[in-house]
């Protein structure tokens, strides 16, 4: 599956509390594809959704690498936060 989180910045948060976070590592845990953006990346392009996203890997519990960026259609994802 693949889960878009709208959060605020990694260099912003405090990985080990943040409840997002939490949510990646058991994501990440299933084999699940991960993408991250802000609420800033969001915009519209006639009437579909986009997010100019990251694809993010975890490496360890609360060690997030930011991979890869691209503009994913949202209504294509299976969950987003």
């Amino acid at each position: 599956m693949k889960f878009l989180s709208v959060m605020d910045p990694l260099s912003a948060l405090n990985l080990p509390k943040d409840t997002t976070v939490g949510f990646m590592n058991a994501a990440a845990a299933r084999d699940h594809e991960l993408w991250m953006c802000t609420a800033r990346d969001l915009y519209l392009e006639g009437d579909q959704a986009y997010a100019l996203a990251y694809r993010v890997r975890v490496i360890k519990d609360d060690v997030i690498e930011q991979v890869g960026r691209e503009a994913l259609n949202v209504s294509e994802l299976e969950s987003s936060v």
